[in-house]
């Protein structure tokens, strides 16, 4: 006669003690994964904007539209209400994003010549979303946010102010349309002495200064552009922005 056989199973604590070991598990392994996935999508974000700078220099060196120069990220005569961001959309992908016209005239509609054929696009329409804009287009990049567009002013040196070399009201009336708050120049009409902001830089000239350049306040690419995402918090002027220059202390 066989005996009795002692049946094995787990008691109520063991197996508290494995959910509780199951949680801890879960709880570091959710925020590594999230920041792994953020990590990935600035990826994507630094190659939306590297493409955007090759369209740029595609830009400059056409001699038909950019002539050696840049695309203009402050006022211009025929766009007085556009902001850098919708302003470097216009130039590289044209105001119907098939391309740029010099001659196209936004108000009529016309202007485009037939001997002088659009110019562009300067990149893929897949690079980066487009959103349409007070009568435009910005590009929007992988996070959602609007890529904002400053360009160095032709001509100056490292002789010359930061406040010279780059212009903070280029982008601050539409970063206050498009998310509600203030620009990181609070105040558009102040190019040398910007009010604070908000986020964790104190005011523009600050967010885009380079401490590693000699003498007095210099930015990041002095003698180019900058490009400016908000991250994902969508908030200009906080350390998850994605920038087409490298931070240095």
């Amino acid at each position: 006669m066989f005996g009795k056989q002692n049946r094995k199973a787990f008691t109520l604590i063991e197996l508290l003690v494995v959910v509780a070991i199951i949680a801890l598990l879960v709880s570091i392994m959710v925020p590594a994964v999230q920041n792994a996935m953020n990590v990935a999508k600035d990826g994507v974000v630094g190659t939306q904007l590297h493409n955007i700078q090759v369209g740029l220099e595609m830009f400059k060196h056409d001699t038909v539209a950019g002539a050696g120069y840049y695309p203009p990220s402050d006022i211009v005569a025929d766009s007085p209400d556009k902001s850098g961001a919708q302003l470097l959309c216009d130039f590289l992908m044209g105001l119907d994003l098939r391309g740029y016209d010099p001659l196209y005239d936004p108000v009529s509609g016309l202007g485009f010549d037939p001997d002088n054929p659009r110019r562009g696009p300067y990149i893929k329409l897949g690079t980066v979303e487009f959103e349409a804009y007070g009568g435009t287009y910005i590009m929007k990049c992988k996070w959602g946010s609007p890529i904002l567009y400053y360009r160095a002013a032709p001509g100056t040196t490292l002789r010359d102010g930061i406040a010279v070399i780059y212009r903070a009201r280029d982008n601050d009336q539409f970063i206050r349309d498009y998310t509600g708050r203030t620009g990181l120049d609070t105040d558009p009409l102040a190019d040398s002495a910007p009010t604070p902001g908000y986020g964790q830089y104190g005011e523009f000239f600050e967010y885009i200064t380079d401490p590693q350049l000699p003498g007095a306040p210099l930015p990041y690419n002095p003698d180019t552009f900058i490009l400016v995402s908000a991250g994902r918090d969508g908030i200009y002027g906080n350390e998850d922005d994605v920038f087409n220059f490298e931070q240095r202390e």
